[in-house]
């Protein structure tokens, strides 16, 4: 692959986590580039901003409520992609529904 082109497909399990970015879709193929060219320096140096675990889920809930609204105490497709969170537990944590 030469350096001007992006990876197409489904990257693998090899690739480290945020090393690939989708630099756009043809229909519902997603085409991929790495972020070191498509995102600023400063970006990717950027300390992490949730210093612990649950304010990183705090995070997650809040902006998946921005969103798609109110969320529901049952489990389901909203909350598909935040991981080790339970209904249960944010329900009890956050209130929601």
């Amino acid at each position: 692959m030469g350096a001007d082109q992006a990876v197409t497909g489904c990257p693998g399990k090899h690739v480290p986590l945020g090393e690939l970015v989708i630099h756009h879709k043809i229909n519902s193929r997603k085409v991929y580039d790495f972020s070191s060219r498509r995102l600023p320096r400063e970006i990717l140096s950027a300390p992490e901003p949730n210093i612990t675990e649950a304010e990183y889920h705090d995070w997650c809930v809040l902006r998946r409520i921005g969103a798609i609204g109110l969320l529901c105490n049952r489990s389901g497709e909203a909350w598909t992609g935040i991981s080790q969170i339970h209904t249960r537990n944010a329900v009890k944590h956050y209130g929601v529904c």
